[in-house]
This record gives C-alpha cells, sequence and structure tokens, in this order.
C-alpha cells in the first residue's frame, strides 16, 4: 500500500447559516422528550457546540470584510483642487483670499 491511500482528504468547512441551521435542528432533538434524557442532553451540547462555530464563523467574516474594506483606496480629499493645484497655490488661496498669484494686487 502506499502512502497515498492514507492521505486524510480534506475536510468540508460549513458556513455561519449553515452551523446556525445545525444548531437549530440539534435544539429541536434536545427538546424531543420521546428520546432518553442522556441522549437529550448530548444534543443540547452539540446545539451550543453548533452555535458556537456560528457567532465564530460571523466574526471572522466580519474581520475580512472589514480588512478588505481597510484596503480599497480611500478617495483623495483634495481631488476638487483639480491636477494643477499645488501646495503653495492652495496656501495662498487659504490665507490672502486670492486663488492664483497671477491676479493684479487692489
Amino acid at each position: 500500500m502506499s502512502n497515498a491511500e492514507f492521505q486524510r482528504h480534506p475536510r468540508m468547512s460549513l458556513g455561519p447559516e449553515q452551523h446556525s441551521h445545525i444548531a437549530a435542528a440539534y435544539d429541536k432533538a434536545a427538546f424531543d422528550t420521546s428520546l432518553p434524557a442522556y441522549t437529550r442532553v448530548a444534543f443540547a451540547k452539540k446545539a451550543a457546540w453548533f452555535r458556537l462555530l456560528a457567532r465564530v464563523g460571523k466574526k471572522k467574516e466580519r474581520a475580512a470584510l472589514a480588512k478588505q474594506k481597510a484596503q480599497e483606496p480611500q478617495p483623495n480629499p483634495f481631488s476638487f483642487w483639480g491636477r494643477k493645484a499645488t501646495a503653495t497655490r492652495v496656501g495662498k488661496a487659504l490665507f490672502t483670499g486670492r486663488a492664483s498669484s497671477a491676479r493684479a494686487k487692489p
């Protein structure tokens, strides 16, 4: 037998919504009075575990979205001045009230 035959297959990962559905199914089974008490306790523990997995998955998705949003380029807040505006011209316009140095002095 080769080593390839004993390799584990990758697990299929479930999303937070799927974990929530599984937790709901285990909750339903945990409240089924026709089952023995030890089985209902086991189902309740599994439901709690899947609820935890759902919460962690939701937090991971939110963190990934926040990281992705942070990496997006932010718009330039000074783009309304145009490309030819320099820091000196902008400074003059703000402090002297004149938009260009080419304007005649009053």
